[in-house]
Formats: C-alpha cells, structure tokens, sequence
C-alpha cells in the first residue's frame, strides 16, 4: 500500500483455470466492490485466461489512504459435471 494519498486510476483482474480430465466447467468472479459477476468457461485441453478491466469501478477516481482503502474480497464459483465412459 502506498503511503501517504493514492487515487485509483484503473483495475484489471486475470483469471486463469483449467477443468479436471473429463470434465466440463463454467465459473464466475466477483469482486466485492462490484454489482455483478462476470462469466468464464473451463476446458481440460488448455489453461483458459481472461482479462477484465472493468472492475472496481466504484473505487476509480477516487484518493485514498492506507488506512480508508476498503477491503477488496474475490468470490469464484465453479459448476459442472464429469463426463463418464464406461468401455465394453
């Protein structure tokens, strides 16, 4: 944390993730100064990546200090299922 006054200019979170073999997921990501989550879908071939630069548009613009910054939570949820093949 910077000392002394800070203003927030801009935010982005990455989120990475990849799904377990045979398997399929969605999830979302919510920051606690957001109103709404925000969507990614996992694959078992590859890490899938996101970029969102439209968080915490709530704290933007605005000059803090250490001590009246709010404290910042990450929500993630997962839902899916497991895809079974039985041989023979």
């Amino acid at each position: 944390m910077p000392s002394g006054e800070f203003k927030i200019t801009g935010a982005t979170i990455k989120v990475r993730g990849k799904s377990a073999s045979n398997s399929t997921y969605s999830g979302t990501y919510q920051l606690s100064t957001d109103t709404s989550a925000s969507a990614i879908t996992l694959s078992e071939t590859a890490y899938e990546s996101t970029f969102d630069s439209n968080v915490c548009s709530s704290l933007i613009g605005n000059t803090y200090t250490s001590s009246t910054f709010p404290e910042i939570s990450v929500t993630i949820t997962t839902t899916g299922k497991m895809n079974q093949n039985k041989a023979g």
